[in-house]
């Protein structure tokens, strides 16, 4: 009787029909968060304080279609489709960006009549270096060896000219949406309640009780993500982000965020991503430096100590959970090993995207063009290895930078790299001028996400969804930031920033 039920579940899903469901109900849930996001930004004393009465309205839509796309779009897939997972969510972030912009252009003339914001010198370095990587991408794709592909995008990857436009495009709107505290935190809502459930479906993956895949890919749970890695690079920011509302909720909710977090971070770690623990140590310690200096004692932390003595034990003591534990540890353990398969091929990776940006160092070979070139420096850079690698072709150098740097030139990298050290310098001037604890763990919750996020990048081709997500947490940060920069310091109140639910700001 299960089988039978399972195949026409699968049946149905891979039909248009099917497809038409899952269209309808995407839209329908987003519809529904979205409106209970703008209820709760505007119920809230000052919810749209920080652009006026005119155009409170469009821009708080605005947030919280981008907070109702932050929980959506990493659910969305079809089975319908030949491109299960990629495209799917592609398509749902398209469709966001149009409706987006519709919405700033309903309050852009009413914005603009208040005048611009006066620019610091890091905001006006910050918007060139973009500026710079766009162009520079742009001109890359004109140049290509193929331009059409380079457009697009290759197929599961879409990491196209046309992927970094709607990228930039996203960063502006969450810049110009998230400019105060309130709706910067309702993001982190949003992210953790996408990822708790993300991470649900991966641990039904791993228990068997998938309804439509009966195996892992790999032996790795894959979610709604299709890939371990880009899963487990989600799931740093969903834990970074997430971990900033243990200091924030009441404690009636602290448990539940809690438990979502519990959830997150056990998905995390049966991905076995090496490059994801390592984004996460990363994150940790960044959320860490910046509290540090405003941490407090605290008598609730020690409760934690018996949690985790009861998690110990069940590790111990239980067969399947203490196997799960030791396959987490040994592929921990194997990061450094350099001749493991997986690091050498990874190494070798990296040799012919370095090998490609050094021989085309202006403008690259173009966007996605990384599998057609790797036939031949296989069989020159990596003469040694030829035999193993003819039975595969890498779609990326699995490095984000290398990607940059091969496909549309070193100085499209540098104006890259230079973009994100102008966002990072932005959001630690405004975490020193934060105005009291629930800014200050908001502000460390983002730059520990955007850190962690850099890291995965290093052993990954980039993915859809946490690219997006990385490029609205950079926009969100960078539109606060601004909003603080001209208050009046730590200690003093401000008006647009409200007071932590469970405390003072």
């Amino acid at each position: 009787m299960a089988g039978y039920v399972r195949a026409s579940l699968i049946a149905f899903l891979s039909s248009q029909q099917g497809l038409a469901v899952v269209a309808v109900a995407a839209v329908l849930l987003a519809t529904v968060l979205m409106v209970l996001f703008l209820r709760v930004l505007l119920a809230q004393p000052g919810g749209g304080s920080a652009e006026g009465p005119d155009v409170v309205r469009p821009i708080a839509t605005l947030a919280s279609l981008l907070m109702a796309a932050a929980v959506v779009v990493p659910l969305v897939f079809t089975i319908a489709s030949p491109d299960v997972f990629v495209l799917p969510k592609l398509t749902a972030l398209r469709v966001m960006l149009v409706a987006g912009l519709v919405l700033l252009g309903s309050g852009a003339s009413r914005l603009l009549q208040g005048g611009a914001p006066a620019s610091s010198r890091a905001t006006r370095a910050m918007d060139l270096a973009l500026i710079a990587y766009a162009w520079l991408t742009t001109l890359a794709t004109v140049a290509s060896i193929d331009p059409g592909l380079s457009l697009v995008g290759r197929a599961e990857q879409y990491q196209g000219l046309l992927t970094t436009l709607i990228l930039v495009a996203f960063f502006y709107l969450a810049r110009v949406s998230f400019r105060d505290e309130r709706r910067l935190s309702l993001l982190l809502v949003a992210t953790t309640a996408g990822g708790t459930i993300v991470a649900g479906y991966a641990v039904l993956q791993q228990l068997h009780l998938d309804p439509i895949w009966s195996a892992l890919y790999k032996d790795r749970v894959f979610s709604t993500f299709g890939q371990a890695e880009w899963l487990g690079a989600y799931f740093v920011l969903c834990l970074a982000l997430g971990g900033a509302l243990l200091w924030r909720v009441r404690a009636s909710a602290r448990m539940l965020v809690a438990a979502g977090l519990g959830l997150i971070l056990v998905g995390l770690l049966l991905t076995l991503s090496r490059g994801a623990y390592l984004g996460m140590g990363v994150a940790a310690a960044i959320f860490v430096i910046c509290m540090a200096p405003h941490a407090r004692p605290s008598r609730r932390w020690l409760l934690a100590l018996p949690a985790l003595g009861v998690v110990a034990l069940l590790v111990g003591a239980v067969p399947p959970v203490r196997s799960e534990a030791e396959a987490v540890l040994s592929r921990a353990v194997s990061t450094t090993d350099l001749a493991e398969e997986s690091i050498a091929g990874r190494l070798d990776m990296w040799k012919v995207g370095a090998a490609i940006a050094i021989d085309h160092p202006i403008l690259g070979t173009g966007p996605e063009t990384y599998t057609m070139l790797f036939p031949q420096y296989r069989d020159t850079l990596l003469a040694s290895r030829r035999d193993f690698w003819l039975a595969y072709q890498p779609e990326s150098p699995h490095n984000e930078y290398l990607a940059i740097a091969s496909g549309a030139g070193l100085p499209a990298l540098a104006a890259y790299l230079a973009l994100i050290v102008a966002i990072f310098l932005q959001l630690v001037r405004a975490l020193k001028r934060a105005p009291g604890r629930a800014a200050r763990v908001t502000l460390a919750a983002v730059l520990a996400a955007a850190a962690g996020h850099l890291v995965t990048d290093l052993f990954m081709t980039a993915d859809i969804t946490g690219s997006w997500m990385f490029w609205i947490l950079l926009g969100a940060g960078v539109g606060y930031a601004e909003r603080l920069r001209g208050s009046p310091g730590p200690g003093r109140s401000l008006a647009v920033i409200s007071c932590a639910p469970n405390g003072s700001a």
